[in-house]
């Protein structure tokens, strides 16, 4: 149903690896675009995944990153594991920059079941003659539809039980910038509407990977949650750090926008569930312990993945 899509980064995957029981409870399945040479931390996530017998897709020719250029070490790192992760599926990223041809050729060449192979459609633009291209096989592919790149014409030349609509809900601005709270996604209430059996998002970073980095002016800690009131659509709640004159002090900003987040959290009806990643939050405004960055980051992810996990069983009963 739910696939959350990572790009293969630090934190992220230690998201995934924290996070694959409830994955592999639920059925949500994990898109995972490799960024970096070294795909150590990509072989522990998938022996997580595995281990909790939960599902994933690997995409073997990224479109950003260090592997930009050349996949087959992506490739190599599956063919290995075939028997040890049964549950690990083949994705295939198909940009502007890719032609039918050579979608097809990649297709033939990693030498799988239509079943075990995952598209995701994020910018060709010939989808009459890919679907043509690839017959009966199409209908056993998993297809995974960047919702900005892909309209509805597009999405109906492939028929198929697992089909997926990827939208990006995260409105990315300046740190400093974001209001108290903005429409996330709903998308999980309308997706079949849409003509498809699944859905999926970015998470809370956006479907954005940066070159660069350095230290923010501001600290921004980002937690979704389900409004009843609003047709159960989903928030996102902003807690940003005040002192954002200069880069200095990383920990005090953290502290401010943990302490907001501690307030909003604590107060009687709030609407932000109290999942294990926001107690982890509580527990650092508890301690004025700052863990890094990165820490917050992968805290928001796991909170968004628990967010779906506990909220959409609800609204089913609702």
């Amino acid at each position: 149903m739910y696939h959350p899509y990572f790009r293969g980064k630090q934190f992220e995957l230690k998201a995934i690896r924290e996070a694959a029981p409830l994955l592999a409870k639920h059925n949500f399945v994990p898109v995972i675009e490799p960024v970096k040479k070294d795909l150590g931390p990509i072989k522990r996530t998938l022996d997580e995944v595995s281990k909790a017998k939960g599902k994933a897709v690997l995409i073997v020719n990224p479109f950003v990153g260090e592997l930009s250029n050349d996949g087959s070490s992506v490739e190599n790192l599956l063919d290995a594991h075939l028997d040890d992760w049964p549950g690990i599926s083949v994705g295939i990223h198909l940009s502007a920059e890719m032609t039918v041809a050579e979608t097809v050729r990649f297709y033939e060449s990693l030498d799988r079941e239509p079943e075990e192979i995952t598209l995701v459609h994020a910018g060709l633009t010939d989808a009459t003659q890919l679907s043509s291209s690839l017959g009966d096989a199409a209908q056993a592919m998993r297809h995974v539809f960047v919702d900005r790149k892909c309209g509805r014409r597009y999405r109906d030349l492939f028929q198929s039980e697992r089909m997926v609509l990827l939208r990006d809900g995260f409105n990315r601005c300046n740190n400093a910038d974001y209001g108290a709270s903005e429409m996330f996604s709903d998308l999980h209430t309308t997706y079949r509407a849409e003509g498809v059996t699944g859905f999926g998002d970015f998470l809370t970073q956006g479907d954005y990977f940066p070159k660069g980095g350095g230290l923010p002016y501001a600290v921004a800690i980002h937690l979704t949650y389900f409004d009843p009131k609003q047709h159960d659509n989903m928030y996102v709640a902003h807690f940003i750090s005040d002192s954002n004159l200069t880069q200095a002090d990383p920990a005090g900003k953290f502290a401010e926008a943990v302490a907001k987040l501690s307030r909003e959290v604590e107060k009687s009806g709030s609407l932000i569930l109290r999942t294990d990643g926001v107690e982890k939050f509580l527990e650092c405004h508890r301690e004025q312990r700052n863990p890094g960055l990165g820490y917050a980051k992968k805290l928001s992810l796991f909170h968004h993945m628990e967010t779906f996990a506990l909220g959409l069983p609800k609204m089913a009963d609702g």
